[in-house]
Order: structure tokens, then C-alpha cells, then sequence
């Protein structure tokens, strides 16, 4: 079944009359996309002044099914209130390695009348997205795409069904429980981190890294959230959980990040444990899936200690910059999709 898709509204801090602002800004985010993903987001992103409209078109095609990418180009390149049109998406390069490319063309009166595009090799070696090559390659000329492009671009069926943009809703899940009755309570950041450590763990194989984890314990009662798209920064969201329900006797963080471990780009998880004003900092290396080297596991971890807390930087007892009732508004409970 077809359901019509709203593209992200997202702010956007460049000039998007400037080329090479634009450009620079486009081949950072892929590069950022491929080292952290793997792989660029097939995605139509329509450019205006102050803010963008993103069509990720994966999410697209599972909420519309039928939906034409060449037909929903020529739809959007259309309308007049866009500035510029780049479709963003994963093609083979000729010597049979992945690419990431970016396509742009400038539309007039419905037709297109000049193109744009870059491409860059990209691989994945243990489990890390790595670019190929030494930089992103640029080509540029006059009228409609060339080859690849042209057969991709060219409508073939019918454009998508297209709701008005809206900000991305913010996905927040909390679960809450007791610990067991053999468990310690964590009594410094250290253990903290450990005991967060353990939950990280439990839950990889079936939640990823996609999501910003925090662990709370308040006597032998714990919480755990999965924090996505949020209306703050995640230090705020960190705040007012631990105010939510009166002050946690210790809170820990955890997130996927690309790190330098030995000189190396790896895939960690960071753990940080927040406990009667220290901090714990432990690091899970993940390293490469026997069988399975595109995928990874956890392998060593490292810890250190932070030390005390400066004020106002902790997250218990430190009030959000955001109002509660704001936050508030966007919290919905529930187990991740």
C-alpha cells in the first residue's frame, strides 16, 4: 500500500547561490555519510534559502512503493520556490567499486539546460567506510545529464506522493525496570560505565549504534533510552531525564563514533559514566564479523578516568537550556523500529 511521503525540512547555513559553497558542503556530507554508514544516503535534496527539503529515498520507496525517481525529479524541478536540485545516490564505477555521486541540473521553463556532477570511490575495509582516490572528481556541461544519469533522471512511471516538508519528528524510547537482586548498585562512575557497558551489549545485536543509549539508576530502579532525532542537543536531553523523575544516583551515555584507536580508524562504542560528580570514560572497539567482515562485533575495550565534573557541565542536577515542557512534548515510549 502507497503512503503519501513529507520530505525533512532541515536548517541550511550556506549560501546556496554559491557554487562552490554548496559543492564543498554536498562532498562533506557524503564523506561524512560514508564514514560513519558505509554507504552515501540515496537522497533528492531541494535547496532554498535558510533551509533544505530531503527526500531520503530509501525511507521514499518503502512509504511508496510505486514511486518513480526519474517522474519525482522532473515533479520538483518544477516548482519555483526551490533554489537547486541535487539527487545524491550510489552508482558502479567502471572498475566495478562503489561510488558515491551527486547530480545537479539547472531547469528552465521545464527543461533542463546545464548539468553538474561529482563522484568519488569509496570501500569498506573492516567494517569502517574509507574514500578512495584523492579527492572527489568534477565534470560539468550544457543541457540534461549525460549517461548514467540520463536513464536514471528519465520519468519511467509516476512521480511520488509528496506530503509538505515537516521537521524530522524526534524519536525517543525509554524502558524502565529493577535490577536483579544479585546485581550491585553502581557506586562510582567506574562502575557506572560497566554496568552500562553490559546493557550496550545485551542490546547491539538488535538496536545498532543508530541511536544515543543513556542508563540511569535511581537505587535499583533503572532507565533506558534510545535518544534519534531530537529538538536539542543530546547533553539537554541527558539533563532533563535525569530531572524528570527526581535526581539518579548515576547516568551513563553511550554512542557508536569513528575514532583514531593506534593511529587507525575504528568503530567504537563511547560510553560515558556520570557518578557523584566523576566521570568514567570506557571504549568498546568493534572489530570485524568472521564470515562477515562488512559487518562488526565487539572486540577490546579501553577505560580512563575523566575526573571531577566541572560545574555545570555534569548532567545530574543541571538544568536543560531547553524548557521540560518542551521536551517534553516530543517524547513517545516504545521499542525502536
Amino acid at each position: 500500500m502507497s503512503t503519501p511521503y513529507a520530505p525533512e525540512r532541515r536548517p541550511l547555513s550556506i549560501d546556496v547561490h554559491d557554487d562552490d559553497e554548496v559543492r564543498l558542503w554536498l562532498t562533506q556530507m557524503v564523506s561524512e555519510q560514508i564514514l560513519t554508514r558505509r554507504e552515501p544516503v540515496p537522497a533528492i535534496h531541494l535547496l532554498k534559502d535558510g533551509h533544505e527539503e530531503v527526500l531520503d529515498w530509501t525511507r521514499l520507496a518503502q512509504a511508496d512503493p510505486g514511486a518513480d525517481l526519474g517522474a519525482t525529479w522532473a515533479l520538483v524541478a518544477a516548482r519555483r520556490d526551490v533554489e537547486r536540485r541535487i539527487l545524491v545516490l550510489r552508482i558502479q564505477h567502471p572498475d566495478g567499486m562503489p561510488a558515491a555521486c551527486m547530480v545537479e541540473e539547472t531547469w528552465e521553463d521545464g527543461q533542463p539546460t546545464s548539468w553538474w556532477f561529482t563522484h568519488r570511490r569509496y570501500a569498506v575495509v573492516d567494517g569502517i567506510g574509507q574514500l578512495l582516490d584523492d579527492g572527489w572528481q568534477q565534470y560539468g556541461g550544457q543541457g540534461p545529464a549525460p549517461e548514467p544519469f540520463a536513464t536514471a533522471l528519465r520519468p519511467a512511471g509516476r512521480p511520488a506522493q509528496l506530503l509538505p516538508a515537516r521537521a524530522p519528528e524526534p524519536r525517543v524510547w525509554m524502558q524502565t525496570g529493577e535490577l536483579p537482586e544479585d546485581a550491585p548498585i553502581p557506586s562510582t562512575s567506574l562502575e557506572m560505565t560497566e554496568q552500562t557497558q553490559a546493557v550496550v551489549l545485551s542490546n547491539l545485536e538488535t538496536e545498532g549504534l543508530k541511536h544515543l543509549l543513556v542508563f540511569l539508576v535511581r537505587g535499583r530502579t533503572w532507565e533506558r533510552w534510545l535518544l534519534g532525532d531530537l529538538p536539542t542537543s543530546g547533553d539537554d536531553m541527558v539533563r532533563w531525564i535525569c530531572g524528570r523523575e527526581g535526581q539518579p544516583d548515576g547516568v551513563a551515555t553511550a554512542e557508536g563514533v569513528l575514532a583514531h584507536v593506534d593511529g587507525k580508524p575504528e568503530r567504537v562504542i563511547r560510553i560515558v559514566g556520570e557518578l557523584g560528580g566523576f566521570r568514567t570514560e570506557r571504549a568498546i572497539v568493534m572489530v570485524p564479523k568472521p564470515g562477515a567482515p562488512e559487518d562488526v562485533i565487539p572486540g577490546r575495550w579501553m577505560a580512563r578516568e575523566l575526573g571531577p565534573v566541572a560545574e555545570g557541565d555534569g548532567w545530574i542536577g543541571v538544568e536543560p537550556m531547553l524548557a521540560g515542557e518542551v521536551i517534553a512534548t516530543v517524547l513517545g515510549y516504545g521499542p525502536p523500529e
